[in-house]
């Protein structure tokens, strides 16, 4: 599916995302955004042309991941981390995180907000998004993203 042009990209992992998610306070489609939140993600991301932003969960300018058609960007305290596609094998919940969660909160798996990005060197990243629908929307979304790799 890498061989699709970035529009057909865009619109099968936003058809991902509502199909097993939905939008949520700081989590939706990046064109739903507001134009300043638009502007700051992109000059923060440093979005390449030709590539087009898809998802984004933005709570403030140091709490943000941008969702593009051809890589994860997120900010970190040591700087903005770039996580090409072609890196991406897959993505997970934590078994302790879920555990936890499950434990302790009343909303059972809508409460998760953390995802872990499994990567082909054989790291992981750990993002932290907004609990609930838009979540699984995310990951469910990331998960497209590793299955278009393996393509």
């Amino acid at each position: 599916m890498t061989g699709l042009s970035a529009e057909a990209r865009r619109q099968r992992l936003l058809r991902k995302f509502y199909r097993s998610g939905s939008e949520g306070t700081w989590t939706r489609p990046f064109d739903d955004f507001p134009a300043e939140v638009r502007t700051n993600l992109l000059n923060m991301a440093a979005v390449r042309g030709g590539e087009l932003p898809v998802l984004s969960h933005f709570r403030d300018p140091e709490h943000w991941v941008l969702l593009t058609t051809e890589q994860v960007i997120t900010w970190r305290p040591d700087g903005i981390l770039h996580l090409p596609w072609s890196e991406i094998e897959g993505a997970t919940v934590d078994a302790a995180h879920v555990n936890g969660t499950l434990a302790s909160s009343p909303d059972g798996k809508l409460a998760l907000n953390r995802l872990k990005i499994l990567l082909r060197r054989g790291e992981t990243v750990e993002l932290e998004l907004e609990e609930g629908a838009a979540f699984f929307g995310f990951w469910n979304a990331l998960k497209m993203v590793a299955t278009m790799n393996n393509a």
